[in-house]
């Protein structure tokens, strides 16, 4: 038998042109950092190595933070479109049925997308900002004011004089 000659992938190197083509196809494509490492395995090493680049590279950190919320900002026009989208008229019950459900499952899966994502540029955020989010939100809530007309057995007493 004829021995099979293994082809070892060479994994790119960093560079400020392949970050830029990173972050260009993460954007275009709608793809986080470890799908862009699966669906382009002969450009990309591992998604744990560009994870070690985003450490090391702050450009490429910066780069890759803005990318991402370029598509949270996508997702959520597109999750803002599906929420304003009529049913289609004509359709039978099963069929509105079944284009309700395919419509929920869209915006569940873009509101997870979301939610996965944005933590990690709030924290991002907080990171580099002297003031929390949390601390923001604290200032920003609206502080709520319970008044009681009734008296108070002190009050009663001193209204009376007796003490």
């Amino acid at each position: 038998m004829a021995k099979k000659t293994e082809v070892k992938k060479t994994a790119p190197r960093y560079s400020e042109a392949w970050a830029n083509w990173f972050c260009d196809t993460m954007i275009e494509e709608g793809l986080e950092v470890k799908t862009m490492a699966e669906k382009y395995p002969e450009k990309c090493p591992s998604f744990r190595t560009i994870y070690r680049w985003q450490e090391r590279h702050k450009e490429f950190d910066e780069k890759v933070n803005q990318a991402r919320e370029y598509l949270v900002l996508g997702w959520m026009a597109e999750l803002d479109a599906l929420a304003k989208e009529d049913t289609p008229k004509g359709l039978e019950r099963t069929e509105i049925q079944a284009y309700a459900a395919d419509k929920r499952a869209k915006i569940d899966v873009l509101k997870f997308k979301i939610a996965k994502i944005a933590p990690m540029l709030t924290e991002k955020y907080k990171a580099n900002t002297k003031t929390s989010v949390t601390d923001i939100a604290k200032a920003a809530a609206p502080t709520i004011v319970i008044q009681s007309y009734a008296k108070r057995a002190e009050d009663v007493d001193d209204e009376s004089g007796s003490k």
